[in-house]
């Protein structure tokens, strides 16, 4: 259980919040394999940190065999037994992907926003959510 000596709770809660509230991406369910016993308590404990909807999503297959049933073989890598070409090639394939745009990349670092153009806010909105006076209530009839 050392692994667990400098494990912060309160960090993990930030992390899992912010995956939440800023990743654009949604998935419908996250597959899990072969999981430990351990493991099966740290995801009930760590399922209480998510909302219902999303500790749904989260599916453990007992062995490769049950996955397929899910998902077919002509999806995943040939490390999981699929048809399709092995992690280490998508990793090559992204990297040199990376490389032909690393300049773009690295201009992306120095992008910053032009705050004396922003709007101020009102005392109504002090979080900041939105842009004032960007939105207007529509009646339909």
């Amino acid at each position: 259980m050392g692994i667990f000596d400098n494990f912060d709770v309160s960090i993990f809660h930030k992390h899992l919040k912010t995956m939440k509230h800023c990743f654009g991406g949604s998935s419908s369910t996250f597959h899990i394999i072969n999981m430990s016993n351990w493991g099966h308590a740290l995801l009930s404990g760590v399922g209480m940190l998510f909302p219902k909807e999303v500790s749904a999503r989260i599916t453990v297959h007992q062995d490769i065999k049950s996955l397929y049933k899910v998902i077919p073989k002509s999806y995943l890598p040939k490390n999981y037994g699929g048809e399709d070409i092995s992690i280490e090639e998508y990793i090559e394939i992204w990297n040199d992907i990376v490389k032909e745009e690393e300049s773009f990349l690295k201009s992306l670092q120095y992008k910053i926003p032009n705050e004396s153009l922003r709007i101020e806010q009102h005392q109504e909105n002090p979080d900041g959510y939105g842009v004032d006076g960007t939105f207007k209530k529509l009646n339909i009839d």
